[in-house]
């Protein structure tokens, strides 16, 4: 069972997540209905750095409550991937996409939680691993790496200014991402967690 949170904390982590974005469908003028995630900016901005805040002071002596409650709510798979995917084209992209990445190497991450929390865990990182399971998002990841490496690479040429160490940051949290979700295992007939498709993830990553 995942550790209980008080009221207050609770109830911004919902109202913080619930800014994320939702999907809607878009009918424009001559073109046919569209399906689209679509965000408030601004708000959307904000709450991803304000459940960032959250997750870097989550209580680990209590089994991290706030990464499990996120987890339970599939905020991963919901709302942090359809919002990745949305805004990898974006020109002005950085104030989303960057601290979703970090929210999502957070999320992904493997916890030393207490023996009683570990298949809650383990269910949650195989639910995130089976939805990054795609060729699109792995493109989307591998595109995002290389123009991070890019820009490193254009900045380190560049002697007008300081360097701006953001992309670096990015860079290694892409990799990270990858490592985390290939280092979890997939479930066998059996184990909680487990379905058809669960059981050849790591193909599907290897290939």
């Amino acid at each position: 069972m995942i550790p209980e949170l008080d009221n207050l904390t609770e109830t911004e982590l919902a109202d913080n997540a619930s800014h994320l974005g939702n999907w809607h469908d878009v009918e424009k003028k001559g073109e046919e209905r569209k399906r689209m995630y679509l965000v408030n900016e601004s708000e959307c901005s904000g709450c991803l750095k304000d459940l960032l805040i959250a997750l870097k002071h989550d209580d680990s002596e209590k089994g991290y409550p706030i990464h499990l409650k996120l987890g339970d709510w599939q905020i991963v798979p919901d709302k942090l991937l359809p919002l990745l995917m949305a805004y990898r084209s974006a020109e002005d992209q950085q104030p989303i996409i960057n601290p979703t990445i970090k929210m999502i190497k957070t999320l992904t991450t493997h916890l030393d939680v207490p023996p009683a929390l570990k298949p809650v865990l383990l269910r949650t990182l195989q639910g995130h691993k089976e939805a990054f399971a795609t060729k699109d998002v792995f493109v989307t990841l591998m595109g995002k790496l290389m123009q991070v490496m890019d820009d490193d690479a254009e900045t380190q040429g560049d002697d007008s200014g300081a360097r701006d160490s953001t992309m670096d940051v990015n860079m290694v949290d892409v990799i990270q991402i990858m490592c985390n979700l290939v280092s979890v295992p997939d479930p066998q007939p059996g184990d909680a967690g487990f379905t058809p498709l669960r059981k050849t993830l790591q193909k599907t990553y290897i290939n």
